[in-house]
């Protein structure tokens, strides 16, 4: 589908994660996800929020997403290389 609905749609798509930014869940957007290692990728916006995003504004809502979870010089790395 790909369509930025907004959090609204979360009532469509219980159990879903969803974009950090725009907050419409993976249902209806294409997550874009970013190679942290070997076999591990993340995903925290959706592909429409990451183009429209700086790359400052990209670690931020990593960071957001994933707390104290995920080791951050990886993801800080990962993200400024998929730029």
């Amino acid at each position: 589908m790909n369509i930025r609905l907004g959090k609204w749609a979360r009532w469509f798509a219980p159990g879903w994660w969803g974009c950090a930014r725009c907050k419409t869940p993976f249902r209806f957007v294409e997550a874009h996800r970013v190679a942290v290692s070997m076999g591990v990728r993340v995903a925290a916006m959706c592909g429409k929020c990451w183009s429209g995003a700086d790359t400052d504004e990209r670690i931020y809502y990593h960071m957001h997403r994933f707390g104290d979870r995920a080791d951050w010089s990886a993801v800080r790395s990962a993200v400024i290389d998929e730029r």
